[in-house]
């Protein structure tokens, strides 16, 4: 009896400690470069979102320009200048660099919730992005502040470092 009781208790324990291991229940991880991801992102727009046309058309050509870099207590975002068709009309977009520390307010194994500035705006905000798997998240575009569109929509980022 106590040698069977012996190997459940070894037994429990190996199963613990894979358990304790496994990668599963671990936060992803933020830290790296992201890219918006056009496809995704005009993917999510033309299925889920309602949007006027004009508005599509512009997200169409500014989705896969953002790019973001996390290094574990600062991030910098990246928008290049770029032209756009505006209602019939060439316009110059002009694009941002911007560095600014964030917090990690809270993480799951899908999730993870930072505080920092919004770039452009200089506002303080909350930003949840959504992981799909490791090296794709979405972020919700949208907003309560009345001087921001509310867009109701996903941007999608993949990982490239």
């Amino acid at each position: 009896m106590d040698a069977r009781f012996n190997r459940m208790k070894k037994l429990l324990a190996a199963l613990a400690a894979a358990v304790a291991i496994s990668p599963a229940g671990a936060s992803p991880v933020l830290v790296g470069t992201w890219v918006s991801s056009h496809d995704l992102t005009m993917a999510f727009v033309k299925d889920h979102a309602r949007v006027e046309d004009r508005t599509e058309i512009f997200l169409d050509q500014m989705m896969g320009r953002l790019t973001m870099r996390f290094d574990g207590s600062n991030v910098t975002y990246s928008l290049p200048d770029w032209d756009a068709q505006i209602q019939g009309k060439h316009q110059r977009i002009v694009g941002f660099n911007e560095h600014s520390k964030y917090t990690v307010l809270f993480s799951n194994d899908t999730t993870v919730v930072i505080q920092g500035r919004q770039p452009v705006t200089g506002k303080d905000v909350v930003t949840i992005y959504n992981f799909i798997d490791d090296n794709t998240m979405w972020a919700y575009q949208g907003s309560a502040d009345k001087a921001m569109p509310d867009l109701n929509i996903r941007e999608y980022f993949v990982r490239v470092k």
